[in-house]
């Protein structure tokens, strides 16, 4: 073992016993649909939160996240409208990835990878099947928010190079 690696091994050690009072609230969680364990997981579990561009407007136009817990792991996902303007109006169903909250900071990013011809709604946002595709995307959106009591406001954070345009610069999705 060389010396320099010999120095490194009880320095991390130090700096691992050294991060013991952190506290839940202060901890940063990362939840991943597919596999990162988060502290809190049961109190993300089954929360659903929408977003309409107008209050009257109906489920179908509306943006809804629905958060899950499975074996202690928190994943997330996201369905609703794509207007494709000239082509009419798709819907789409993703997982969110890069979800990360910090206190009341939510994040995450997710791509429009398939675009469907039927609008999802909470019983059917997992299930494609018999759904015929319409389309696609490769754009990947960035979504930053706080949350504030029973709403999480986010704002929008597509990178410039990127030729596409966020649905709104601030989204405020309401507890359901």
């Amino acid at each position: 073992m060389s010396k320099n690696k010999a120095l490194l091994f009880p320095f991390c050690l130090l700096m691992l016993s050294c991060n013991k009072t952190e506290t839940k609230s202060q901890s940063l969680i990362k939840m991943d649909a597919k596999s990162v364990t988060a502290l809190n997981c049961g109190d993300w579990d089954k929360k659903v939160y929408q977003y309409k561009g107008e209050p009257r407007d109906p489920d179908s136009l509306a943006f809804t996240i629905v958060f899950k817990c499975t074996n202690g792991k928190v994943g997330a996902n996201m369905f609703g409208p794509y207007p494709a303007e000239e082509h009419g109006l798709f819907y789409f169903s993703e997982s969110l990835d890069s979800l990360m909250v910090e206190q009341n900071t939510i994040s995450f990013s997710f791509v429009e990878k398939t675009y469907y011809q039927k609008p999802f709604n909470l019983n059917n946002f997992n299930r494609i099947e018999g759904n015929p595709k319409l389309g696609g995307s490769n754009y990947r959106q960035m979504f930053k928010g706080k949350i504030v009591g029973d709403s999480i406001i986010f704002e929008c954070r597509t990178k410039p190079s990127y030729a596409y345009e966020c649905y709104d610069d601030t989204m405020v999705f309401v507890k359901k």
